[in-house]
């Protein structure tokens, strides 16, 4: 599948991420961090796990993507 320049799926696993994407994903992950050490202190369990699960999906859908 082709989204914009970038090609998406299980064959491109291997390939080197677009920086620009890595720049999104390493963002959304840092967010996603930033938000789960909140909602720990704030003892929002349900938000902390939503959060975790999130920053792991954006780092696996980040390695989908390749050039």
């Amino acid at each position: 599948m082709k989204i914009g320049n970038n090609k998406f799926g299980w064959g491109e696993y291997l390939r080197p991420t677009p920086k620009n994407v890595q720049k999104i994903a390493d963002a959304l992950v840092a967010l996603s961090l930033f938000a789960t050490g909140y909602a720990v202190v704030m003892e929002c369990k349900v938000v902390a796990m939503i959060f975790i699960a999130l920053g792991a999906i954006g780092v696996f859908g980040q390695k989908l993507v390749g050039e």
